[in-house]
């Protein structure tokens, strides 16, 4: 939630939740952290402005971090800025440690030197303190709109180690991105990343294709090539198929197919493969204030690790919700996972309530009594068991105009 409070100050709280499931994850609890910032930015002096940002863990007191940092703004295009954080985790952002005290500081500068040129120079410090690593890293991007509606796009980044173990890495990335057809539309992504200890190649492609006036095919593929110390390959592919049709009535509909491939190999060991497939089907509709969701999936998954073993499951959900005036909503859902036989279930039932943000955003807040997990087949949808919160964007043509938004 974030709210000016007056011409100068701007305040925001938060809540966040995560959990490491990793087989090297500690014992340690899932964090529920409250998060709040103030912000500053003087009204006689526009181009200062600065920021303190505090997060606690509810569960656990030990675990909490605070930040401070600034900008000034030198020019239109340009700024510098600075971000000194106490209590960072070595394992990211989305961890509170409460075994590791450590401090993480950041000195940069970056400017748009032209409509699509950005280039920025950042000093980083890990654990600043004691002094045990400093990283200077600088990176360039730039974009050409070129005709018929294509756009090049090129990025580049240097980060060099000035204290540690660890060596330089080197990313670059290109994309190429097609809007120049009023029936299909696609993008391409490239981007390769090399360090003293391993190699990432990323490839990224997707299209979507109006078929008429209902009805739009879709297409995805990801391909991640990776080789952590150069004997350990780690390989992902990932395609996805899936149309959708909507009328404007009361009912729309899209239905996927998902096929991952992943590979996973050790030195000295033998290599895990996976293969997976995924059908959904999805259907919404409204009429007089209540909305209802219905969506089956199904799935086929193929593992050889020496032996080779078949999996298989299938997941039907319901939700119904009830508009309350203009801005308040409440619904319920069901659901149920089972394995390749009928016997094997799992149940789901949760409760929400939600309200419109305004611009076509709707934020909920639900609570699953119980439930389980099966990122393949449910994707975004949240079944685990406790609360959740359930962000929804309406993005339409409107969106972009100034002085309209998207309409729920």
């Amino acid at each position: 939630v974030d709210r000016a409070l007056n011409d100068a100050l701007r305040g925001e709280l938060g809540a966040r939740w995560s959990r490491d499931d990793g087989p090297q994850a500690g014992a340690g609890p899932a964090s529920a952290a409250v998060r709040a910032r103030l912000a500053a930015q003087l009204p006689r002096h526009p181009a200062w402005s600065s920021w303190v940002e505090t997060e606690q863990d509810t569960r656990d007191l030990d675990r909490h971090m605070a930040a401070l940092g600034g900008e000034y703004r030198f020019s239109a295009r340009g700024r510098l800025y600075t971000r000194h954080e106490l209590g960072a985790s070595p394992a990211g952002p989305w961890d509170l440690n409460a075994s590791t005290r450590q401090a993480a500081s950041v000195l940069g500068v970056d400017a748009d030197l032209a409509r699509e040129a950005h280039v920025f120079s950042e000093y980083r410090l890990d654990d600043a303190l004691a002094g045990r690593e400093a990283q200077a890293a600088v990176g360039l991007r730039d974009a050409w709109p070129l005709d018929h509606g294509v756009r090049v796009g090129t990025s580049f980044e240097r980060v060099e180690p000035l204290r540690g173990d660890a060596g330089p890495s080197t990313a670059v990335t290109g994309s190429l991105d097609f809007a120049g057809d009023a029936a299909w539309r696609g993008s391409a992504r490239v981007e390769l990343r090399s360090s003293r200890a391993s190699d990432q190649f990323l490839e990224s492609m997707g299209a979507a294709f109006r078929l008429d006036s209902c009805w739009t095919g879709l297409t995805r593929y990801l391909l991640t090539l990776g080789d952590a110390g150069r004997v350990s390959p780690d390989d992902r592919q990932r395609l996805q198929l899936a149309f959708a049709y909507r009328t404007g009535a009361a009912w729309d509909a899209l239905g996927r197919w998902d096929f991952a491939y992943e590979r996973h190999a050790s030195a000295g060991g033998p290599s895990r493969r996976v293969i997976a497939n995924a059908i959904g089907l999805n259907a919404a509709g409204r009429t007089r204030g209540w909305e209802s969701t219905l969506g089956w999936a199904g799935k086929l998954t193929r593992t050889v690790d020496g032996a080779i073993s078949a999996g298989g499951a299938q997941w039907l959900r319901g939700r119904v919700t009830r508009d309350f005036g203009r801005a308040w909503d409440a619904g319920i859902s069901a659901s149920v996972l089972t394995g390749r036989r009928i016997a094997q279930r799992q149940y789901g039932l949760g409760a929400e309530v939600g309200r419109q943000l305004g611009g076509g955003a709707w934020l909920s807040l639900g609570y699953n009594r119980f439930g389980y997990t099966d990122d393949l087949l449910t994707g975004e949808e949240w079944t685990r068991e406790g609360g959740y919160l359930r962000l929804r964007v309406k993005v339409d043509e409107l969106l972009l105009r100034p002085g309209t938004g998207a309409q729920p």
